[in-house]
């Protein structure tokens, strides 16, 4: 064995013999000549004040080192640091990269960490899918608390289709790996399994679509109907429950969380009013408890379909960094994609953008054009702008004549 190996063993034998002040001056003195491993432990030993006092500055310092060097302990460690403000300033972005070059290893807690930052969010941009696919990594590794929250995942629908039968395997994996509440849970999602099953011989005489124009029109058979659909995986059914209760405050049998549940789900097939409609519940607290982040990304799910309400909700939130980093030249595209689909507040939007040199140069013709098609579409605001951007534009011209 060579000269670090030994070394390593002896201070290992130490540990084991409680003599933690000599294997620090071991791992201490590896550590020096760069060995990650070593650096590791001597961020461990200052992190816990084992066999050295207690520092948290020294600990993120060795973390760091052997981080560097690809040691997914440290570099979970670390991240663990930057979360919780020990040695160092909290940053959640930092936390969140080194997670991920721990996870991307394997380390299973890590992956853990990512599936609920992902979904939070923190020091990450929200995506359903990103948490799911790190929950899996986590619970095909072992991670108990994955295997729950992947149950809860397939219940729901959130990051992927709602399957019932997938949740109920999931809990049930939890449940062998020791979770005592996950075969109740189990046993639940298979119940409403069942039902379901049972239900799907007792299809209503109206389609879904009659169904959602009944419940709009206060039907209490069509909201029967809709039921029906909605729990058999009907976007159009469950986006119609949803806008009924949140938007219209109609009694359909069913609480607001629920109505929620259901606009998430007919949004994850896709359905672009959904994705549109439970963006702004994000916003205003309307089933959901607030996230600008997740308004975010369902207003880019609905805009990348080309809607324009959407497009131009999300330019705001690039424009004032609202649930996302503040980028006005993606504020400015946005803009544009909803303006030429005839969005006034997305016209005087760009006029002010361009008057002010936001996301482009400052360019008082581009503006004043802009401000007058919103004014021309009836919006007040941009009617007061075109005389004064007019006088800019009059001021500019005359300075170039002299």
């Amino acid at each position: 064995m060579d000269d670090l190996g030994e070394k390593r063993k002896r201070a290992a034998e130490l540990e084991r013999r409680k003599d933690l002040a000599g294997a620090f001056d071991i791992y201490s003195v590896l550590a020096a000549r760069g060995d990650a491993y070593s650096q590791f432990k001597v961020g461990v030993a200052y992190y816990e004040g084992s066999g050295i006092g207690q520092s948290y500055t020294e600990a993120v310092h060795w973390f760091a080192k052997a981080a560097a060097q690809g040691d997914m302990y440290a570099q979970y460690n670390l991240a663990c640091c930057y979360g919780e403000g020990n040695g160092t300033q909290r940053s959640y972005e930092k936390a969140a990269e080194w997670y991920k070059k721990a996870a991307e290893q394997g380390m299973q807690q890590a992956c853990y960490v990512l599936g609920i930052w992902y979904d939070i969010p923190r020091g990450l941009e929200y995506s359903p899918e990103e948490s799911v696919k790190w929950l899996k990594r986590a619970a095909e590794s072992g991670n108990v608390r994955a295997m729950n929250a992947l149950g809860y995942k397939y219940l729901n629908g959130d990051g992927v289709i709602a399957d019932l039968k997938g949740a109920a395997a999931w809990f049930d994996k939890a449940a062998a790996a020791g979770d005592a509440d996950a075969a109740k849970h189990a046993a639940d999602a298979r119940r409403r399994d069942a039902r379901l099953c049972e239900s799907a011989c007792d299809m209503p005489d109206m389609s879904a679509e009659e169904a959602a124009e009944g419940l709009r029109n206060g039907d209490e058979e069509a909201a029967e109907a809709a039921k029906w659909y909605a729990d058999h995986g009907v976007a159009s059914a469950q986006y119609a429950l949803a806008l009924c209760v949140l938007l219209n405050g109609a009694d359909a049998g069913i609480s607001e969380e629920e109505a929620a549940a259901y606009c998430i789900q007919a949004a994850a097939q896709g359905n672009r009013d959904a994705q549109t409609f439970i963006a702004q519940c994000y916003y205003d607290e309307t089933g959901v408890c607030f996230s600008a982040e997740k308004s975010v990304y369902w207003y880019k799910k609905a805009a990348a379909q080309g809607d324009a309400f959407s497009q131009n909700r999300l330019a705001g939130c690039y424009s004032e960094g609202d649930g996302v980093k503040q980028d006005y030249g993606a504020a400015l595209e946005w803009y544009k994609k909803a303006a030429v689909q005839g969005e006034a507040e997305a016209m005087y939007s760009l006029g002010h953008m361009y008057e002010k040199g936001k996301g482009a140069d400052v360019d008082y013709a581009e503006a004043l054009r802009w401000y007058k098609l919103a004014a021309g579409r009836g919006d007040r605001d941009a009617a007061f702008c075109v005389p004064r951007v007019e006088e800019l534009l009059k001021k500019y011209a005359d300075e170039e004549d002299c």
